[in-house]
């Protein structure tokens, strides 16, 4: 058995193969295996000497889409063969921060049946063309800790405790196991709080123009769906933290002079331009020392057994539930899943907030409870229990269980959001305002999601009267730099610079609501007032 294998859907992507394994195998990794989706030219040919001895085992598969089975028949041909499998993409490099060595660090969680790892998104550097020297040397500019989409996780699990992939992210596990964070908190989904003190996943999701314009025209991995044309543009605009911890991590690994890398010029990306060649002959030397076994290969269609096939039809019909809000199916399925894999702690939640919406508040509560009995003090169960609190009138009940929460989601502008919520609706205006600013303030551009910016509209109206009209002006202008035509946003700002006597200012954003919606009424009665002050205000004609 090997200890630690990584698994891969792939198509297109030859140019970075060689790069993401050598990397890995530098840092432990022993084995590769690369599902096939129909590449032009197949990587059996470019990968020929791994292939050859063992270090690649490469499968074809066939079908749009195909991620999710290609992981499921890795875990049902090849959950025997190794006690660690990571699941990642050509564009993502797991980067431990304790040492070098990826086999060394996964020690400490063997009692688990997974480690999630969040990723941190790379940008460009403002490459327009693909670089000459690879991924880990061109790209070194991040986004920030606090940016939501960094709360994104990929897994690294032992094959043999897990049932089935629930996404490209995370999956579900055998009764008994659960995966956790770096942390020890346990993981049931593929968005939670961020944490990299130990290790994080490199994801050079942008790359260069040129090769983002061929990532879109690929689509999605997990459903060929298109990717949003607007994320390389939002994520270099934030990449603008220096990371060059994968590079120190070379430096160490590779310089004979066993150069400590805080000795190393991290501004000369040339000490590590030959890093490809001294890694292939650091492999050799590894190989010959260590032969590997060969792994069978074979060929298989997107079309997988039946009980993959059926939970991601079962999950669709869950999504679209959602959409339309149609409670009594969505609640059905929400059963059925729950019995058929009682240890996926999402989809309790997902039951228990179904359950709410319908006034059933002791069903729900019976649901939380058996998610906490599974899975105790989880951050997702934690933030349910403060919901559900919250929706029954107990704030202070709410407010306990989310400061649980608190304490594992140092950067949760959701969480900041629930918080703010339920102290608007406890009466506790400035402690809602508080919280708000607080992730407004990290991060201005958490008021691009809707949860958000709905509680920055509510406190415009709870919040602002009798109270500092300045800091309130600051949180609108936030809000409105990332949301331009969002009219209540626009509206309140006149409305406040009216109430402070800037008739002026107030009528110019009154004026923009109007541009925007020409029908809005409260634009057009506000624009009145404002235009019959300024008049009264005008000195009289001599």
């Amino acid at each position: 058995m090997d200890y630690l294998s990584l698994c891969l859907m792939f198509k297109d992507e030859n140019l970075y193969l060689e790069e993401w394994i050598l990397y890995h195998l530098l840092l432990g990794v022993e084995r590769f295996y690369i599902y096939d989706n129909g590449s032009q030219i197949h990587p059996g040919i470019t990968l020929a000497p791994y292939v050859d001895d063992g270090t690649v085992v490469v499968i074809d598969i066939a079908g749009r889409g195909a991620q999710l089975s290609a992981y499921d028949h890795f875990l049902r041909t090849f959950s025997r063969r190794t006690l660690w499998a990571g699941f990642i993409d050509t564009d993502e490099f797991l980067v431990p921060k304790t040492g070098d060595d990826l086999k060394v660090f996964l020690q400490d969680y063997e009692k688990n049946a997974g480690l999630a790892v969040n990723w941190v998104i790379f940008g460009s550097n403002g490459h327009k063309t693909r670089p000459q020297y690879g991924q880990l040397l061109s790209y070194t500019l991040r986004t920030p800790d606090q940016m939501p989409e960094n709360q994104t996780i990929k897994s690294v699990i032992q094959p043999d405790k897990v049932l089935i992939p629930h996404s490209p992210h995370h999956f579900i596990f055998k009764d008994g196991y659960a995966c956790v964070n770096e942390k020890g908190y346990s993981v049931y989904d593929q968005y939670m709080p961020f944490t990299a003190e130990k290790i994080q996943l490199n994801h050079y999701w942008c790359r260069s123009e040129e090769e983002i314009n061929q990532k879109y025209s690929r689509g999605r991995g997990d459903g060929g769906d298109p990717y949003k044309l607007n994320l390389y543009e939002y994520y270099n605009s934030q990449a603008v933290i220096e990371d060059r911890k994968v590079l120190h991590i070379l430096k160490t690994m590779l310089d004979p002079q066993n150069t400590p890398a805080s000795a190393m010029d991290p501004r000369k990306a040339d000490d590590l331009t030959n890093w490809i060649e001294l890694a292939r002959e650091k492999y050799a030397m590894r190989l010959q020392a260590y032969p590997l076994a060969p792994r069978p290969v074979e060929n298989l269609t997107a079309d997988n057994r039946d009980e993959i096939a059926n939970f991601h039809r079962m999950a669709g019909e869950v999504c679209n539930a959602e959409k339309e809000k149609d409670l009594p199916n969505l609640i059905k399925d929400f059963l059925k899943l729950t019995e058929m894999y009682p240890t996926a702690i999402q989809f309790y939640c997902g039951l228990a907030d179904a359950l709410m919406e319908t006034k059933d508040f002791r069903n729900s509560w019976g649901v939380l409870a058996e998610a906490w009995k599974r899975a105790p003090n989880n951050y997702k169960v934690l933030t349910f229990m403060g919901k559900f609190f919250h929706t029954i009138g107990q704030f202070e009940r709410s407010e306990k269980m989310y400061l649980l929460a608190e304490s594992q989601d140092p950067y949760g502008f959701r969480l900041l959001c629930w918080f703010a919520r339920m102290y608007l609706d406890w009466g506790k205006y400035d402690r809602a305002f508080e919280c708000i600013w607080k992730a407004v303030s990290s991060y201005p551009n958490s008021t691009n999601t809707q949860d958000i910016l709905e509680v920055i509209k509510k406190l415009g109206v709870c919040y602002y009267p009798g109270r500092d009209a300045d800091k309130v002006i600051q949180l609108f202008e936030i809000a409105l730099s990332n949301n331009p035509e969002d009219v209540d946003l626009l509206i309140n700002l006149g409305k406040i610079y009216f109430d402070q006597g800037y008739y002026v200012l107030a009528q110019e954003y009154l004026e923009n609501a109007v541009q925007i919606d020409p029908a809005e009424e409260d634009a057009l009665e506000g624009l009145r007032l404002v235009r019959r002050m300024r008049q009264q205000s005008q000195p009289a004609p001599v």
